[in-house]
């Protein structure tokens, strides 16, 4: 190819360019259109147009001569001296590896032309070295067009001779010689300085914070406290951020999970995987509001969904009022009943998957099933991937199908106008626009039957079930029978045998096989949705008895686990509802501007109105109530006592009326606060300022 300034249209569309097109008369339509300068040739069939491109055409052009001239260069024969090229090494005598620009290469190559000339020429025509770089240059100069002079510029480095026509110098040559022997014959390129300069942790500090501030904003608050040198100009502040890596850069305006968006990561396969293997679960919060199955009112039900990993199949799933370790042991069971029991169990670190009722070696349901569990980091939930897409593929979508659907991106007119029916409705009266619970849980089915039963891209066009049941024929799987899904799916914790009895969240189980084990601690399994027996096993996991509930103090029907939980939940909903209804009491009565707030009670008479409550400073206290006149307390036997039908009532009242404990209750006192029930309803009793302060509060309220 011949490289000019001016080209012919049909020239042009010969050569293919990108933006340039591949006709003559498109061409000729370009250059008009776009004003390229042109001169008139006369050819055979008189006048034509020659064409100057614009400097993007032109680069394209001179790229594809060069690389013709090169391949032309290639095809000649190579001198001995040349076959071999030494490694380049560094000074330990390792091989290294040389990144080379592209423009690097080019020059590389055309230099290595340029040296298979000259050792053509000293070859045939008996030539010494310098004779033949001679000789070259000047069959170069002669014929500026030619390809000796085309080879020549282009294996010039640029920081040599400037100027129309300048050639390499004969040094420069013979050092092109002795690079090539070293196997350093691509020009040097200019490195980027990456020295840290002095001011740069100190910009970075105030730069790299959550906040983002930009550059110019945190450049000012730099220069306000800069006091270690010469302050540098924002220019040099953008240079030196430019310089830095993209990740690097991000590193404390972006927290540790959202930067990992930019980091590389890494893309699970499940080849080898087969059914069964890994089992991965998570909850989900459905974007639909629903009828709540006690109150009627709309809420939103958490789901826990339990996915096969190796076939994508959703093996099992449980819907509850709330997210709770319950829920994760109803989905197993489902899983293991109507699917297999997994090998692995893949969840994230939430309370539901970390807790001793699945974790517990003894008594843990996973250990008893065989199953090993294992977490993912914490914030890294790209690492349960298919889980996480499962939530879209099913509930989110399924959510959407429903006119109660409150997730971001449903219209919010639309949104604010189904609230205020659903609130009309609960206060005023009305048919709720909402779905049922047994509706709900029969549509929830049907989600994930017909989730199962969608082909899958991940899986080659087959569906979940298709996959599962291709695997279930090579390899039997461990399937539990209903039965032993009831044994095997009952918590299990540690007690001790008093009497006869075993007690278990406040209610007491009697059996007279359990006579002789009197002191003696024993395996406790119970059923969570029912609470009128519980069965005991010795340390061996041996059946002793089943014991049934008798007579206890918590109240007067035996409670479930699930039961008491929902209680628990709406007394805690209760106490936050009552603080915040003190709050407005307290704005209510709190004076005016400007007005005189009331005098304020005596330290000493406080206590003894409040029962000296919440006291936590003992010996100070002792020493006010010393001097406090207590004839205005009433008498330990004036003090009514209603009926308590639960543990949690008679501990309120006695912590509102600590001055009327009796010997009895500071020893009942010292058992209850070390019960289960107490335990279970110390979070309410902290938000009810009622939390056990220690022996020291015995001391003070005899």
């Amino acid at each position: 190819m011949q490289l000019k300034t001016y080209f012919a249209a049909a020239e042009l569309a010969e050569l293919k360019l990108n933006n340039v097109p591949a006709t003559r008369d498109g061409v000729r339509m370009l250059a008009e259109r776009a004003s390229w300068p042109f001169i008139e040739q006369r050819g055979r069939g008189g006048l034509r147009r020659e064409y100057q491109p614009p400097q993007s055409v032109m680069a394209q052009i001179r790229d594809r001569a060069a690389r013709q001239l090169l391949n032309e260069a290639k095809q000649l024969p190579v001198p001995d001296s040349l076959k071999t090229t030494p490694p380049i090494r560094d000074y330990n005598g390792t091989q290294l590896e040389l990144v080379l620009t592209e423009k690097q290469r080019l020059r590389a190559d055309a230099r290595k032309g340029v040296l298979l000339a000259i050792e053509r020429l000293m070859q045939g025509c008996n030539l010494s070295k310098e004779q033949a770089i001679a000789g070259l240059l000047v069959e170069a100069g002669r014929d500026p067009a030619g390809q000796a002079a085309r080879m020549l510029k282009l294996a010039e480095d640029e920081r040599g001779r400037k100027g129309e026509g300048a050639l390499p110098s004969v040094r420069t040559i013979k050092r092109w010689f002795a690079q090539d022997k070293v196997g350093q014959l691509a020009p040097k390129q200019t490195q980027v300085d990456l020295s840290v300069p002095p001011w740069a942790p100190a910009f970075l500090a105030v730069w790299q914070t959550p906040q983002k501030p930009s550059m110019a904003a945190a450049y000012r608050l730099f220069t306000q406290s800069w006091q270690a040198g010469a302050v540098p100009s924002i220019d040099q502040v953008r240079r030196f951020v430019d310089k830095l890596g993209k990740v690097s850069r991000e590193v404390g305006r972006r927290g540790s999970r959202d930067i990992k968006n930019i980091k590389p990561y890494v893309i699970r396969t499940f080849e080898g995987l087969q059914a069964g293997d890994v089992y991965s679960a998570d909850g989900h919060c459905f974007d639909a509001e629903i009828r709540h199955p006690l109150t009627s009112k709309p809420f939103r039900p958490e789901i826990t969904s339990i996915i096969d990993i190796a076939t994508r199949r959703l093996v099992g799933f449980s819907v509850d009022l709330a997210e709770s370790g319950l829920a994760v042991v109803d989905a197993l069971r489902y899983s293991a009943v109507n699917a297999a029991v997994c090998a692995t169990f893949y969840v994230d670190n939430g309370s539901g998957y970390d807790n001793a009722m699945l974790k517990d070696e003894a008594t843990g349901l996973l250990a008893r099933l065989g199953i090993t569990i294992s977490h993912s980091l914490p914030y890294n939930s790209q690492a349960r991937g298919v889980i996480e897409r499962l939530h879209q593929s099913v509930w989110v979508a399924a959510a959407r199908e429903l006119p109660t659907y409150i997730g971001k991106d449903m219209d919010r007119q639309a949104g604010q106008a189904m609230h205020k029916i659903t609130r009309k409705a609960l206060t005023q009266g009305g048919v709720q626009p909402m779905m049922a619970w047994a509706d709900f849980m029969a549509f929830c089915h049907r989600k994930v039957a017909e989730y199962n039963a969608r082909p899958h891209k991940s899986l080659g066009g087959r569906t979940p079930d298709q996959v599962w049941a291709e695997q279930a024929a090579k390899a039997e799987l461990h399937r539990l029978s209903a039965a032993d899904a009831e044994h095997l799916f009952r918590p299990m914790v540690t007690r001790k045998v008093s009497r006869g009895m075993v007690q278990l969240f406040n209610n007491k189980y009697f059996s007279a096989a359990l006579e002789e084990y009197h002191g003696e601690f024993v395996w406790v399994a119970y059923d969570v949705h029912d609470a009128e027996w519980v069965w005991v096993y010795d340390r061996n996991k041996r059946l002793l008895s089943k014991a049934q509930w008798g007579a206890n103090e918590a109240a007067y029907f035996p409670q479930p686990v699930t039961e008491q939980n929902r209680i628990k939940r709406e007394e805690a909903r209760l106490a936050r509802v009552e603080a915040k209804a003190d709050d407005i009491r307290d704005g209510l009565a709190a004076p005016m501007m400007g007005q005189l707030a009331a005098p304020e009670l005596d330290f000493t008479q406080q206590l003894v109105r409040d029962g000296l409550r919440n006291v936590i400073d003992v010996e100070p206290v002792q020493q006010e109530i010393a001097s406090v006149d207590t004839s205005s307390v009433r008498a330990l036997s004036d003090v009514p006592r209603p009926l308590f039908q639960r543990m949690a009532d008679r501990y309120r009242w006695l912590m509102a009326h600590q001055t009327a404990w009796t010997e009895a209750d500071r020893d009942w006192l010292k058992d209850y606060v070390q019960s289960d029930d107490y335990e279970q309803r110390v979070d309410l009793f902290e938000v009810e300022c009622i939390a056990w302060q220690g022996n020291a509060l015995l001391e003070i309220a005899v």
